[in-house]
């Protein structure tokens, strides 16, 4: 514990910025910032990263500072949630951290949203289960996951042709000698040079869409099988609770053959838990029966 407080309040004096300070500033910090926790998680100090997590809730905690709250808490969670920190208590830490990061909603961008959200509903091992089983958090859990889900499919702009949404070559105004990519101001003539500019202001502007719309695909292709499969996992596992994940559902899940899908799935993982609940039964009655039948015969022959 001393050396993780010696270590990071060696760091956070390099780190720390004054109120004000300039962007530079501001990115230097985050660096350093990110390079504790490597520093820390290679030297397996959960303490420090402890400490280190109460610094950026502190430092970086304020909307204005969303910018790299973000990615310090993926880096903190993932590097927590890592087979480098083999343990219940360690993956318990990255799973909390992972919620506070995930109240902060839309103040985080989606990339470092739908990270958070896998780790949140990463499947525990047989030694976690028992923990996790009973977990009050679960519902909240479902709620944080569903919001960036719905965050994403509503991002999604279903008429989007990447085709026909590609950005144009804006070429200068006609008479005006130049190449593509002539800085308006070098245009005299100010009706045409105010036209050139808006056509490449369209043209930024499409570009960027057609480069989200484009991502946000992709992250709809990879992401939402596993927020899916996340949902299955968490309810499938006792105490059973269908309807409150019907009623989440419900609220965040439009498409009503997805949710059919996903509360059908839970009842079959909940189907296929009965026969072999049932099963367990018979067999430990049957032991309790020879234990009982084997006591009895050990009385008679005395």
């Amino acid at each position: 514990m001393l050396k993780s407080t010696l270590v990071l309040f060696a760091l956070m004096g390099v780190t720390a910025t004054a109120a004000g300070a300039d962007l530079d500033v501001e990115r230097r910090s985050f660096e350093e910032s990110m390079a504790q926790i490597g520093v820390l998680t290679k030297a397996r100090d959960v303490d420090g990263l402890k400490m280190l997590a109460d610094q950026i809730q502190t430092q970086w905690g304020e909307a204005s500072g969303a910018k790299y709250y973000g990615p310090l808490m993926v880096e903190l969670v993932a590097q927590l949630g890592s087979r480098r920190f083999n343990g219940v208590p360690q993956r318990a830490l990255s799973r909390a951290y992972a919620r506070t990061a995930l109240a902060r909603g839309d103040q985080l961008s989606l990339d470092n949203q739908t990270v958070l959200v896998e780790f949140l509903l990463n499947a525990p091992d047989e030694s976690e289960r028992a923990a996790r089983d009973t977990m009050p958090k679960r519902s909240n859990d479902a709620v944080l996951a569903l919001q960036v889900w719905k965050r994403l499919k509503d991002s999604i702009d279903p008429t989007f042709d990447p085709v026909k949404d590609t950005p144009r070559t804006v070429m200068p105004p006609a008479g005006v000698p130049g190449a593509v990519g002539l800085s308006p101001d070098s245009i005299k003539d100010p009706e045409l040079r105010e036209k050139y500019r808006a056509e490449l202001a369209e043209q930024r502007k499409r570009g960027i869409r057609n480069s989200q719309q484009a991502s946000n695909r992709e992250l709809d292709r990879t992401f939402s099988p596993k927020v899916e499969d996340g949902l299955v996992q968490l309810f499938s596992l006792p105490p059973s609770k269908l309807d409150e994940l019907k009623g989440h559902l419900e609220k965040f899940v439009s498409d009503r053959a997805m949710r059919e899908h996903i509360v059908g799935r839970v009842e079959t993982n909940l189907g296929a838990a009965v026969p072999q609940k049932a099963q367990n039964t018979i067999v430990e009655e049957m032991r309790l029966r020879r234990m009982k039948e084997a006591g009895g015969a050990s009385g008679k022959t005395k």
